[in-house]
């Protein structure tokens, strides 16, 4: 997901956060996958569990982080 198109609405960032989920399915991995864990389906996780909408974005800067 590009910084241009991240969802803002709560809608929008439940469907991502389920888009997320399904990107991974199999042995399906995303640029942010690393052996310890994926932050982008932590986050995704999260959001399907906790039922709340939160930015990805901080997750992602941490992600980045070196």
């Amino acid at each position: 997901m590009s910084r241009q198109d991240e969802p803002l609405t709560p809608a929008a960032i439940w469907f991502a956060a389920g888009q997320s989920i399904a990107g991974h399915t199999g042995e399906r991995r995303c640029p942010q996958c690393t052996d310890e864990g994926c932050p982008q389906l932590a986050w995704a996780l999260d959001q399907r569990a906790g039922g709340k909408a939160v930015s990805v974005v901080p997750i992602l800067l941490l992600a980045a982080r070196p």
